[in-house]
């Protein structure tokens, strides 16, 4: 049985990097960079570091 992209963000425990969620979204970076300056994603900004918290991006993913 495959797992979805949802299922495997709600089964990481961590902060997510922009090309670690490119990757496991499998969109470019530059969307994503697109998608936090539209404010279209949850976002944290960690001393000026972009990252994703991963259980909110799977709430994110599942009311798209």
């Amino acid at each position: 049985m495959s797992t979805t992209v949802i299922e495997k963000l709600d089964a990481l425990d961590e902060m997510l990097t922009v090309a670690r969620l490119s990757k496991i979204l499998g969109v470019p970076a530059p969307t994503i960079y697109l998608w936090v300056s539209e404010n279209r994603i949850p976002v944290q900004r960690i001393h000026g570091c972009i990252r994703f918290n991963a259980g909110e991006i799977a709430t994110w993913l599942a009311k798209q």
